[in-house]
């Protein structure tokens, strides 16, 4: 799919239907058939005209024009279109009216205000309440859920429409309660990840995420067949699996790897000599070395709003075989003993 074609899915017309009203009063219920958003910044230039479809219904006939203003959130006003004055007869109905707005193009991240208006074409009084509907850009952050007592994210509002007459803003929330950050560390000979959680609820967007990961630097050259990414550091992919039923997204490792039996070094492509594994291995000298590796995990554009989770995480069981007691399984201790 092509980013133009994909842009053009995420804006599908906005329909406003204002049910039948008389003058002086308002439209009554306006409701519109699909969303609008989300509008990604990056994306200015590709797809500069959003066409706003909306329909109505008059019980009466009277002579009026349609206009949308776009505004800053202080209601400084950026943008106005103004479509003709036309007669509505009152066996008209409905009368769909478009217009092509260059949302992109007034994009920015406080966020900015559509202005509905119907207008007496002779006086420009207003007929009816004006109607706003705030738009809001994807907003892409780094989120760490254990920096904060609160392991609850929630996104800004970018995805908007209107229902009974009320703007409604839907936002993306993740309760990351349920992850980890520390490794199994009954065996510190293998990386067993928990098959730990945490929950994504969005109305009108599926899940979805561009990567996710554990990284860390070889300081020490112990993973020599291991690939090293662009960025210098090892990465171990990581799956997230998402339940339709409980919104609960699972963080688990993929079981693709390789395995040189006699040194348990590990790769991540077919080697002769190795074999496969469901496990990431430490190899047999990484307990020394253990305290002097740090791990972090990486999860990019988790969900509509692009969100990015990046925590550090640490080995359950990280103590070396001989070395210092406060890192090591075993130690010598005592004094000088003077003669």
């Amino acid at each position: 799919m092509t980013k133009l074609f994909r842009n053009s899915f995420f804006v599908l017309l906005q329909s406003v239907t204002i049910l039948p009203s008389n003058q002086h009063e308002n439209p009554g219920l306006w409701t519109n058939t699909n969303k609008l958003g989300p509008f990604d910044i990056n994306d200015k230039g590709v797809l500069s005209i959003v066409p706003v479809e909306y329909e109505y219904n008059y019980g009466i006939g009277k002579t009026v024009y349609e206009s949308v203003t776009i505004t800053s959130m202080d209601n400084r006003s950026l943008y106005y279109k103004r479509l003709q004055s036309h007669y509505i007869y009152e066996t008209e109905s409905p009368i769909k009216r478009t217009f092509e707005l260059p949302i992109y193009d007034y994009l920015d991240p406080t966020g900015r205000k559509l202005i509905f208006s119907i207008r007496n074409p002779e006086t420009h009084a207003l007929l009816y309440d004006q109607v706003v509907l705030n738009i809001f850009p994807i907003n892409c952050v780094t989120f760490n859920p254990f920096e904060t007592n609160n392991k609850i994210y929630e996104s800004k509002p970018i995805v908007s429409l209107l229902k009974y007459g009320v703007p409604t803003h839907y936002h993306a929330r993740y309760d990351f309660s349920g992850l980890a950050d520390t490794f199994d560390g009954d065996d510190n000979r293998h990386l067993h990840y928990p098959i730990c959680s945490f929950k994504y609820h969005y109305e009108k967007e599926q899940f979805s995420y561009k990567e996710a990961y554990i990284k860390f630097f070889d300081q020490k050259n112990l993973f020599p067949y291991y690939t090293t990414s662009a960025d210098g550091y090892k990465h171990i992919p990581v799956r997230l699996v998402y339940d339709d039923y409980s919104g609960s997204i699972e963080v688990r490792i993929k079981h693709e790897f390789y395995l040189k039996v006699d040194t348990m070094q590990i790769s991540d492509i077919y080697r002769k000599g190795f074999e496969m594994t469901g496990f990431f291995t430490f190899p047999y000298n990484f307990d020394y070395y253990a305290n002097q590796y740090n791990f972090e995990m990486v999860m990019v554009d988790l969900g509509v709003d692009k969100l990015d989770v990046v925590y550090p995480i640490s080995l359950g069981n990280s103590k070396g075989y001989f070395g210092l007691c406060k890192n090591s399984e075993y130690c010598v201790t005592g004094g000088v003993v003077e003669w």
